[in-house]
Formats: structure tokens, sequence, C-alpha cells
């Protein structure tokens, strides 16, 4: 069985977007290589030698990847910007640390 590449959507690595858990996220993705290929990808700043989201959805070839959105207010924005590319692209994925939270923002 093959596994999928998993793509971590975060807003940036650096400047304002430095803090804790961004630095847990780093570490979970490097953790995650250990397993398979796993790439940092941003949506909101442009960073030297990171694929940028908006770049990267065009692409037709992205069938067997995963994408990975965990950047807690972003979440339902990017899930709802991004319906198209990931029916197309087959896969999004999220974790949920506030279940109830989330429902509500995905409603309103």
């Amino acid at each position: 069985m093959k596994i999928r590449k998993l793509y971590f959507l975060l807003p940036g690595t650096n400047g304002k977007f430095a803090c804790g858990g961004l630095w847990a996220e780093l570490k979970a993705i490097n953790l995650v290589r250990n397993i398979c290929n796993a790439e940092v990808v941003t949506y909101r700043q442009r960073e030297k030698n990171l694929l940028f989201l908006d770049d990267l959805l065009p692409n037709p070839n992205l069938q067997d990847v995963i994408f990975v959105v965990s950047w807690g207010f972003d979440i339902p924005k990017l899930v709802r910007n991004q319906q198209g590319h990931c029916r197309k692209h087959q896969s999004m994925q999220w974790p949920i640390h506030k279940a109830r939270q989330l429902e509500d923002r995905l409603i309103a």
C-alpha cells in the first residue's frame, strides 16, 4: 500500500506566526517525516524554500496527497476556500481539539 504525501498547512513559520503552537506543529511534522513524506505549505506568508498553497493547488497531480490543517481559527476558512480543490484532490484532514467550537465555526 502506498502512503500518501502529507502537506501541513501553516500560515507561516516565522515573524508574527512564531509561537508555541507553531513549534509544536513543526515538531509533529518532523516526527511524521520518520514515517512518510511530509512538507510544510504556507498560505498567508510566502517563505523561501517552502511551498505556498495558492501556487500548489492548481497542480493536477495532487490526488495522492493529504492536506493537514490545524491552525485554529483558520481551519473553517481554509476548508471552505479549498473545498473545490479538496473534492478534486481527494483529502483534507484537520485535528479536532475543541470539537464544539469548530462545529460552531463551520456552521456559521
